[in-house]
């Protein structure tokens, strides 16, 4: 793991834990930690890595809430984007200057999809360079990014008129 990997996660658990509701949250499940830090994004988290970078793992309260999330985008399915991820970074990171407060577009199969970027710049350097990125088959689809390291979900926003910036990818 890189040093901004490293300071990624460490503020992740910071976060998480100056709020005793988000805290009831944590859950360690099958050698994974599960937590979200602000409810927008869904962790989860080999507990080996999380060992090695924060001096203490929090309590788990094993609560079912975020890896329900994570069972259920395995029972509906997920796409892989093929997109290079340092264009999607810095796609990502134009939108947050330019139009912070309207929804990062993805375009899948005819349909758009929005997220914040800066959920997205979050996510990718948390997990990586060779992040794979994945949107679910659901109704109001989630973004999914992977690495060897854990995953992140990240929960869709509402689309209006002025969501113009797109990501662009290939299938």
């Amino acid at each position: 793991m890189n040093k901004t990997q490293i300071k990624e996660l460490c503020g992740a658990i910071a976060q998480m834990n100056t709020k005793d509701q988000i805290k009831s949250s944590f859950t360690i499940k099958e050698n994974f930690a599960y937590f979200t830090p602000e409810g927008h994004k869904g962790y989860k988290i080999n507990v080996n890595v999380l060992s090695e970078i924060v001096e203490e793992i929090p309590k788990s309260n094993y609560s079912r809430l975020i890896s329900d999330v994570f069972n259920t985008i395995a029972t509906y399915g997920i796409n892989q984007i093929n997109i290079n991820q340092s264009d999607l970074l810095q796609l990502a990171r134009q939108h947050k200057k330019e139009n912070s407060k309207t929804p990062f577009i993805f375009e899948y199969h005819g349909k758009n999809y929005g997220f914040q970027s800066r959920y997205i710049i979050d996510a990718l350097k948390t997990l990586g360079a060779k992040s794979r990125i994945y949107i679910s088959n659901e109704k109001y689809s989630k973004l999914y990014i992977e690495s060897e390291i854990g995953a992140i979900i990240i929960l869709p926003m509402r689309l209006n008129a002025n969501s113009t910036i797109k990501a662009d990818y290939t299938e």
